[in-house]
C-alpha cells in the first residue's frame, strides 16, 4: 500500500499512471491507465533498428520520466524497449514503474518466493543490480536506459548472440564484459551520441549521467 501510494503520486505524461489499486475477494489487482499503441520491443521487432532522431527522441521522453520518479524517490529498475509505449499520438510513457518495489516489499515480507534474487532482465541490467538489486539508486535506470538506447539503434541488446545464449553469461558481461562500440553497427552515428551511449554503459556508476535529466539535456 505504501509502495502504491508513491506511485499514485506520479503525474507525468512520459509515465503511465497508476490509477487504482486493492484487494476483493483475497485477490490484489492494480487498475493501470490505459495505452493505446505499442511497446518499442514490438515495433523493433517489426522495424528493425530505428533511425537515430526516432530512437533519440524515445531516449528523451523516456528519460523525462524517470527523471520525474527519480524526483519522487522511486527507481524503476526494468527499464526496457517491452516497457517503454508508443502511443499513437507519438508520446511515450514508461510502463510498470515502482512495480519492482512492490514485488521486493513482499518477497521481503515473505509474501512472494522466486522474487528478489536477482530483480530485472538480463539484457538491461546494470552491474550493480546484479550484484544488490534492493541498494541501486537512478544510475541504474541511466545504465538500463543507455542499452535500450543501444538496442534501439543496433537493432540487438549490447550482448547477445551466441556468445551470450543465458541469463547468468548476459549478467556476467554486464559485469565484466565491454560492448561492441555502437559506432561499428551504425557508423551514422554522431559522435556525441555515441559518447553519451558509451558513458551510459559504464561499469562504474559514477561514470554515467547522475540524473536522466543530463541525459535529455
Amino acid at each position: 500500500e505504501r509502495e502504491m501510494e508513491a506511485v499514485g503520486r506520479l503525474d507525468h505524461p512520459n509515465l503511465v499512471r497508476a490509477m487504482d489499486a486493492r484487494e476483493v475477494s483475497g485477490i490484489r489487482f492494480l487498475v493501470m491507465e490505459y495505452v493505446d499503441g505499442l511497446d518499442l520491443a514490438e515495433i523493433c521487432d517489426r522495424c528493425g533498428s530505428l533511425s537515430i532522431p526516432d530512437a533519440c527522441e524515445v531516449v528523451r521522453q523516456a528519460a523525462l520520466g524517470l527523471q520525474c520518479s527519480q524526483e519522487n524517490g522511486l527507481v524503476h529498475r526494468d527499464v526496457k524497449p517491452s516497457n517503454l509505449m508508443l502511443t499513437t499520438s507519438g508520446e511515450v510513457k514508461i510502463l510498470d514503474l515502482g512495480l519492482a518495489h512492490v514485488q521486493e516489499a513482499e518477497s521481503n515480507e515473505g509474501e512472494v518466493t522466486g522474487v528478489g534474487q536477482i530483480m530485472g532482465t538480463p539484457d538491461f541490467m546494470s552491474p550493480e543490480q546484479a550484484l544488490e538489486s534492493h541498494k541501486v539508486d537512478i544510475r541504474t535506470d541511466v545504465y538500463s536506459l543507455g542499452c535500450t538506447f543501444y538496442r534501439l539503434l543496433a537493432g540487438r541488446a549490447p550482448f547477445s548472440g551466441p556468445k551470450y545464449d543465458t541469463a547468468m553469461k548476459k549478467v556476467a558481461a554486464h559485469l565484466h564484459d565491454e560492448a561492441d562500440p555502437i559506432q561499428l553497427l551504425r557508423p551514422d552515428l554522431p559522435k556525441p551520441i555515441a559518447v553519451l551511449i558509451e558513458r551510459m554503459l559504464s561499469k562504474d556508476s559514477h561514470d554515467r549521467p547522475s540524473t536522466p535529466s543530463a541525459i535529455v539535456d
